[in-house]
């Protein structure tokens, strides 16, 4: 039987790829890196779409919230004795 040499036609592409795997690396991720910064770039400069946006500023809040935040008590008006435990600070008091 005669021994036949099999050829691999991809061994060239193998061949350079393994030569040169590190510059094909560096230039794909500089190519990545320039792609994002430019998409980026044309985010930034697309023009404001002001279509859900109320002319007139006016805004309705849920009452029942507004009720609530209001009836919050300030740091000023502490009534309750925030002491802490033997030997313990409380580091949220003020």
């Amino acid at each position: 039987m005669k021994n036949k040499e099999s050829k691999n036609p991809f061994k060239p592409i193998a061949d350079v790829f393994s030569r040169f795997n590190l510059v094909i690396f560096i230039v794909v991720v500089v190519i990545g890196l320039i792609t994002s910064v430019l998409i980026l770039n044309n985010i930034l400069h697309l023009p404001y779409d002001a279509n859900g946006v109320d002319p007139n500023g006016t805004t309705k809040f849920n009452e029942a919230t507004i009720v609530r935040v209001n009836s919050l008590k300030t740091s000023s008006d502490n009534s309750v004795d925030q002491s802490a435990p033997s030997g313990r600070i409380n580091l949220f008091s003020e």
